[in-house]
């Protein structure tokens, strides 16, 4: 999906220059998709939440039985998106974002009732894995150490993924992400761990990657087979598991593959979904045209940009420390179950 409607003369510039644009155009998009029935289908996620929450036997209930609002809200903007709803009664254009399933008008009465109910449902759906997520995260004793910043900080700086700045698009308008592996080679798979807890916590809390989604960009520059290898022998699935985080991945470049990427990624191609395999973009080495997806003028001189380390560390950290995470909504004791321990509390 593209965030407006492109012809010959409307183009994407997304230069530095142009950055405000592409920011009031975003700013835009999640204003209409806020005003149309996101709020709406809150109490509806509430009332399913509940429901699903009072037949769960695995999930603390008391502490994701009344969540605010503005926790629910992610889950449900993020529901919205992915069935393109567009404010009722107003026409769709075919390529809009937020409305690429509809040619007319929304549907009214009980179709319109039956389609809110399913994008309240697939919400509840997602809190629900998120919730899990969270507690697992917990019990292993991951979650402490991946909201306190001063324990992740150390980790942060060795810049193996950061958002790059807010005001630097890809061409679609979407935010992007940039994961430089060859960093990684001495991260056991702990802290890894906790960097994709810090940095879903964090994600899920930025508007614009629930509706416009984002790119991610992974450079293998430097990373040797038995690099790679090492990394497709973590637990993805307990690391990074699909379907819980309100964060929608539109795009994954991957630049200056290496020639054994060929032998790998068959196994590599088996661990996405399924929609995601059909996102994936090689590039080899060519600069160029990565430099028309993403602006040169945010990426580090690795990627033909002037942006060294140094300079990078304190933005996308300084803008988590600035928006905080999701448990911030609520922040409770978290009560740890041991196993046939005496329940802890751990405040988060």
């Amino acid at each position: 999906g593209v965030l407006a409607p492109q012809g010959p003369s409307q183009v994407w510039n997304f230069h530095l220059s142009q950055d405000a644009a592409v920011k009031e155009t975003v700013d835009s998009i999640l204003s209409s998709l806020d005003t149309c029935a996101t709020y709406e289908l809150i109490p509806t996620a509430r009332r399913l939440l509940r429901i699903s929450l009072a037949s769960d036997r695995t999930l603390v209930k008391s502490r994701w039985a009344d969540v605010p609002d503005s926790f629910l809200l992610p889950f449900v903007r993020f529901s919205c998106a992915r069935h393109a709803q567009t404010p009722r009664g107003t026409p769709a254009a075919e390529d809009d974002v937020l409305s690429p399933k509809y040619s007319g008008n929304r549907c009214d009465g009980e179709e319109e009732e039956e389609e809110d109910d399913q994008i309240a449902a697939e919400a509840v759906q997602m809190v629900l894995a998120f919730a899990s997520y969270v507690e697992s995260a917990e019990r292993r004793g991951v979650l402490p150490a991946a909201v306190d910043a001063e324990v992740m900080w150390p980790l942060y700086a060795k810049n193996f993924m950061r958002l790059l700045p807010e005001d630097t698009r890809d061409e679609q308008g979407r935010r992007v992400l940039l994961s430089q592996l060859r960093h990684l080679v001495d991260v056991p798979e702990e802290s890894l761990e906790r960097m994709i807890c810090w940095f879903v916590l964090h994600a899920s809390m930025d508007p614009s990657l629930t509706v416009s989604g984002l790119s991610v960009v992974y450079d293998l520059s430097g990373v040797t087979l038995s690099d790679f290898y090492r990394l497709l022998r973590m637990d993805s699935v307990r690391i990074a598991p699909a379907g819980c985080f309100p964060i929608r991945m539109r795009r994954v470049i991957i630049y200056n593959q290496p020639w054994w990427m060929r032998i790998v990624w068959g196994a590599v191609w088996r661990l996405m979904e399924p929609k995601l395999r059909t996102r994936v973009k090689f590039l080899g080495p060519d600069l160029d045209l990565l430099h028309r997806m993403i602006c040169k003028d945010a990426l580090p001189p690795t990627l033909g940009g002037p942006v060294h380390q140094a300079a990078a560390d304190g933005g996308w950290w300084q803008e988590c420390l600035n928006r905080g995470h999701m448990l911030d909504h609520f922040r409770p004791s978290f009560e740890i179950i041991g196993n046939g321990e005496d329940p802890i509390e751990v405040t988060v």
